[in-house]
C-alpha cells in the first residue's frame, strides 16, 4: 500500500476520511498520502460563451484545500506521515477512477454532507467504489480509525475466488487480523459447500496460515442485515466486500437494500474488484 489517494470534497465526511487514511499509513508506515480534489469549473448559464480564468480557478481551488486540510484536527498528531496535496479538473468520479489504476489504495468518504458538491460526491464514492482498478476503503463520518483485529469478508460465491482470497491474504499481512469468511446463503442452497474448498485450498496454500480464521455460513433474507448483525456482534473493524457490475455490489445497494446497507457503512468498508 505504496500509493494511498485519498479524494476530498471539503465535506466533515472527507475530513474523516483523511484522518482514517492518516492512521492507516502510518500503522503500515507509509511516509504519506496524497489528498486530491476534483472539481470541474462552472460556466454561468447567462454568460454561456464566457470561458471562467483556469489559473484563478485552480489557484483559489489549491489555497481551499490548504485551509480545509489546515483545519482538520488531530492531523499533526500522526507523526511520521507527510500529506501531499493536488487538484485536478474534470468530473470527480471519472478523474479519480482514470487515475486508480497508478494507486494501491483509495480511503474516501462513504458521503459528504450540505451542498450541492457534497451531494454529488456520494454518488461519486459509490461510482468509484464499484470501478476504481484498486481497493477502495470507503469511511462512515463517525467510524475512527481502529487497529484492524478482525475482518468480516463476505464470502459471496465470486468474494470465494481464490484471486479474491488471495487478494484479502496479501492485505492481511500487515495486520494478521482474524478473518471471518461469512457467507450468506440463500434458502435451500448448497453451494457454497464446493466454495469452501478453494478458500481452505487458498488459506494453506503456504502452510498454516498466521492468523485465525473462521468461515460462518448465515441464512437470512436480507444480505446487509445479516452481515450488519454478523459485524457489530464480532466487533469487526473493516467489513471486505467483493464487487463484480450486476452482481454482489448491486444486490447490496438495490433500492430496497440502500436502508441497511447504510448500517453497515457504520464500519469502514473495503471493495474489492473481481475483473
Amino acid at each position: 500500500m505504496n500509493n494511498i489517494l485519498v479524494p476530498v470534497d471539503f465535506s466533515d465526511t472527507a475530513a474523516n476520511a483523511v484522518r482514517y487514511a492518516l492512521q492507516f499509513a502510518a500503522r503500515q508506515g507509509r511516509p504519506s498520502i496524497k489528498v486530491v480534489y476534483v472539481f470541474m469549473p462552472q460556466v454561468d448559464s447567462e454568460y454561456p460563451n464566457f470561458i471562467p480564468p483556469m489559473t484563478a480557478f485552480s489557484k483559489l481551488r489549491h489555497q481551499m484545500l490548504d485551509e480545509f486540510i489546515a483545519g482538520i484536527e488531530n492531523t499533526g498528531a500522526v507523526s511520521g506521515v507527510a500529506i501531499e496535496k493536488e487538484v485536478w479538473v474534470g468530473f470527480p468520479a471519472d478523474e479519480i477512477i482514470k487515475h486508480s489504476h497508478e494507486q494501491d489504495l483509495i480511503i474516501m468518504g462513504t458521503t459528504g454532507e450540505g451542498g450541492i458538491l457534497n451531494k454529488v460526491f456520494g454518488s461519486v464514492s459509490s461510482a468509484v467504489a464499484q470501478r476504481a482498478d484498486c481497493p477502495v476503503i470507503l469511511v462512515p463520518t463517525e467510524a475512527d480509525f481502529k487497529p484492524i483485529h478482525h475482518i468480516l469478508y463476505a464470502s459471496h460465491y465470486e468474494a470465494a475466488d481464490q484471486r479474491m482470497v488471495a487478494q484479502l491474504l496479501e492485505f492481511n499481512r500487515a495486520f494478521k487480523a482474524h478473518i471471518h469468511f461469512v457467507h450468506v446463503r440463500d434458502a435451500g442452497s448448497d453451494r457454497f459447500t464446493q466454495e469452501k474448498e478453494g478458500i481452505f485450498s487458498t488459506l494453506f496454500a503456504g502452510g498454516e496460515p498466521s492468523f485465525a480464521f473462521e468461515i460462518a455460513e448465515l441464512e437470512a433474507d436480507s444480505v446487509a442485515e445479516a452481515l450488519n448483525e454478523y459485524a457489530e456482534q464480532h466487533h469487526t473493524e473493516l467489513v471486505v466486500l467483493v464487487t463484480r457490475r450486476r452482481n454482489l455490489w448491486e444486490q447490496l445497494f438495490h433500492k430496497s437494500q440502500t436502508r441497511n446497507m447504510a448500517r453497515i457503512t457504520r464500519k469502514p468498508v473495503m471493495v474489492l474488484h473481481l475483473n
